[in-house]
């Protein structure tokens, strides 16, 4: 049995849509499915833990975006039930980084296909991520993004993406730099003008974003991508846009690492973004959780490098 977790409020209404879309075609093809309207993420978290238990599912299939995939997926990790993702966020970064398709008549084939793959979680603090954990000026600029009003025209226009640029624009102009102790696997260091700390299992985040271009969910690693010691002035005109150009910047002010853990103990409460949520704290303790979750590969998978390795 297919468990389906629809967002109503997810892309303005979209996701209600897409609903609509898939389940005539499940009818069709005669697909056993029940589905769940996600009112609210704990009320959903547990209505999932009762299913589970009580009923043979095969898969849980989310309808929505980056924040409700997120939720579900506290439930999932370390669970042998595999998650789908069909797309209805303004993000999307969670389905972009798996290729996962966008068409109901081939996402529904490939749900019957059940072709998976095992890849790493973030465990931030406790908490569960999938793609990017960014501490910073990419959180507050996630932050804006998130609470504007200009989000939800451009949602209205299937361009909710672009609110994230927006955001970006204006915090580039606001934002101050932290100070930062890490112990990063052990070895300790401290940054006194640290801008942005992205944390990746996967690549890009923030509507596309290539944040941490070496990121491999499937490797047992973070990718640690840090700018700190620069001008605002130089991060505007050139750092901040070759980052998200994604490939690496050889610059003193731009640093790269691989990492299994990373400890980080800021000077003033600093927000996270995980998977589009953001939170807010001075203390965060980031580890790879390898193998944590499940995924059901419902896209065309030959550009998806890792993957590909996964699955040969």
């Amino acid at each position: 049995m297919k468990l389906f977790i629809v967002n109503p409020a997810s892309g303005n209404g979209r996701a209600l849509n897409h609903w609509k879309q898939l389940q005539l075609i499940l009818d069709q093809k005669t697909v056993d499915y029940q589905m769940i309207l996600c009112t609210d993420i704990a009320t959903t978290q547990r209505t999932i833990e009762e299913r589970i238990h009580t009923l043979p599912i095969d898969a849980v299939v989310v309808i929505g975006g980056d924040g409700t995939i997120n939720g579900v997926v506290q439930v999932l990790a370390y669970l042998d039930i595999p998650l789908a993702v069909f797309p209805s966020g303004s993000g999307n970064d969670i389905c972009r980084n798996f290729a996962l398709s966008n068409e109901p008549n081939a996402f529904v084939e490939k749900l019957l296909e059940h072709s998976i793959v095992s890849i790493d979680l973030l465990r931030v603090n406790d908490r569960y991520g999938v793609t990017v954990a960014g501490i910073g000026l990419d959180a507050k600029i996630g932050a804006r993004a998130e609470t504007s009003t200009y989000k939800k025209w451009l949602n209205h226009m299937n361009k909710g993406a672009f609110a994230y640029t927006v955001a970006a624009c204006i915090e580039f102009f606001l934002y101050k730099p932290f100070t930062a102790t890490m112990k990063i696997d052990g070895v300790e260091r401290t940054i006194s003008k640290l801008w942005l700390l992205a944390v990746g299992n996967c690549s890009t985040y923030g509507g596309g974003m290539v944040i941490c271009p070496d990121a491999d969910p499937t490797d047992g690693f973070l990718q640690l991508t840090m700018l700190h010691s620069a001008t605002r002035q130089k991060i505007i005109t050139s750092l901040f846009p070759a980052l998200l150009r994604g490939k690496k910047i050889v610059q003193e002010e731009v640093s790269y690492q691989s990492a299994r853990q990373i400890s980080i103990n800021a000077n003033r409460i600093v927000p996270i973004v995980i998977d589009g949520e953001v939170h807010y704290s001075d203390r965060y303790a980031i580890s790879i959780a390898q193998g944590a979750l499940q995924v059901l590969l419902t896209g065309n998978q030959k550009d998806n490098l890792f993957i590909k390795k996964t699955l040969t």
